[in-house]
């Protein structure tokens, strides 16, 4: 191939929110016909979109391009890069959990602002005052945001979302990735009616503690988004009140939408930091935290 078969590639890497991201980045471009041609560059991303220059071009650019930033999640697409004019590379990416920090709400910012009204509640229904808030960890903290969030913006009446319907957390704990919750008793029938919103799905790995049956069949519904599906639970005691363990869990959300390429799933709970990102990108759902 003449040296002068040289093209620009126009690289805009995103974050959930839409925005380009700030990290550093390596781009491994695999050339399908000659690894000669290979490039491994190291770039800043500061923000804006990146113009790489000097980048073999057809009828020898089709390449496998791995994308490895620092925060974000690795994936790697297929490019083609034509002679006489840029190729363009344009991606979301999820943070990678174990590099970033998040920037939580602490227990007064709750308390002053009317979008947390309904988790407030909750939490001093369930006696977790501050003092206990700030001792949940980031992995906690996160999980309950992401289902208030959720479980808000899923209506199963005309104007209610599932949160209404919740009274106090079960348990000794807050888990990252679900909620026990007692819920009113008119929330099962409610969502059994719904068949817009939930369908009817296997509720068996799902346990309750001492004194719960998980109610079967008919008693575990998912909603039927494309990614980050809510999935209710529902068990009853011996004096006919219901709880409720509610998740939202999808691996293959992940998996398919990004195209993730280094990522270790264990455990049946995804990441809550997965999920937060899941429900922004897929679903414009804010759970009202970010990350640096």
């Amino acid at each position: 191939m003449p040296e002068t078969n040289l093209s620009v590639v126009e690289a805009n890497l995103l974050d959930v929110h839409g925005k380009t991201i700030r990290d550093q980045v390596q781009l491994t471009f695999v050339n399908q016909a000659l690894r000669s041609l290979d490039r491994r560059l190291k770039i800043e991303f500061r923000g804006a979109p990146i113009s790489i220059p000097d980048i073999p071009a057809q009828p020898t650019g089709l390449y496998q391009v791995f994308i490895t930033p620092k925060k974000y999640r690795e994936k790697s697409i297929f490019l083609s890069v034509p002679s006489g004019s840029p190729a363009h590379i344009d991606e979301s990416f999820f943070v990678e959990p174990n590099e970033v920090t998040p920037v939580m709400p602490d227990y007064a910012t709750l308390e002053s602002q009317e979008r947390w009204a309904d988790l407030i509640r909750l939490l001093r229904e369930s006696q977790i005052d501050a003092q206990k808030y700030a001792a949940l960890s980031d992995f906690q903290k996160a999980g309950l945001l992401n289902l208030y969030a959720k479980m808000q913006a899923q209506n199963v009446t005309g104007d209610q979302g599932v949160w209404a319907f919740a009274d106090r957390v079960v348990g000794k704990e807050i888990k990252p990735a679900r909620l026990l919750v007692l819920v009113k008793n008119e929330l099962l029938s409610l969502v059994r009616n719904f068949q817009e919103g939930f369908h009817t799905v296997p509720g068996a790995l799902h346990d309750f503690p001492t004194g719960w049956a998980r109610v079967d069949p008919s008693g575990s519904f998912k909603t039927f988004d494309r990614a980050g599906n809510l999935q209710l639970t529902f068990a009853q005691n011996g004096q006919g009140a219901f709880l409720v363990d509610a998740d939202i869990d999808d691996h293959q959300g992940v998996k398919h939408a990004f195209d993730v390429v280094k990522h270790t799933f264990t455990g049946r709970d995804t990441h809550p930091y997965d999920i937060h990102q899941i429900l922004v990108f897929f679903q414009g759902i804010d759970p009202g935290y970010d990350f640096v």
